[in-house]
């Protein structure tokens, strides 16, 4: 009998992967844990989308519901509140197209670390930014308005 080293150290890659991809205290859920109003809302809006997880998670107290999606070659994740109610969508974004006064802000308040990851977070109109920054161990992540503001700034489980 053959082992194939390769083919398990990518099946060990990609568990580690599923698991490090999972925000802290987010809990992987399947379709059937997810509420109708929320299933039937995403549907609705999205019929052509390919669903590629969900998650159930708490965000100012409240539990909320994230439904990953392919669309074409752009992932999103949809939030909605358990009443079906769609409370934001967040995408991934190459650091280069956070806003300038976002960028300025992060130089002027985190001189020594650098950007490892960005996302847009739409929220009705309001638009707002989150960067994922490290120095050396220390990694954080932080909330901007479009202005460059700090919203939020917290450390990762």
């Amino acid at each position: 009998m053959k082992i194939y080293p390769l083919f398990f150290c990518g099946l060990l890659f990609t568990s580690l992967f599923a698991v490090s991809a999972t925000p802290a205290g987010a809990l992987l859920i399947s379709r059937d844990d997810v509420p109708s109003a929320v299933t039937s809302a995403f549907e609705g809006a999205h019929p052509k989308a390919t669903v590629k997880g969900y998650r159930q998670t708490e965000r100012d107290g409240a539990t909320v519901y994230e439904i990953e999606v392919m669309e074409g070659t752009t992932r999103r994740d949809f939030v909605y509140s358990p009443d079906g109610t769609l409370l934001a969508i967040e995408e991934p974004i190459s650091p280069s197209l956070l806003p300038d006064p976002v960028r300025r802000s992060l130089s002027i308040n985190y001189p020594d670390y650098r950007i490892v990851a960005a996302e847009r977070h739409r929220k009705g109109t309001a638009v707002e930014y989150g960067a994922v920054i490290r120095r050396g161990k220390k990694r954080l992540e932080v909330l901007f308005d479009k202005g460059g503001n700090i919203l939020k700034s917290t450390r990762p489980q």
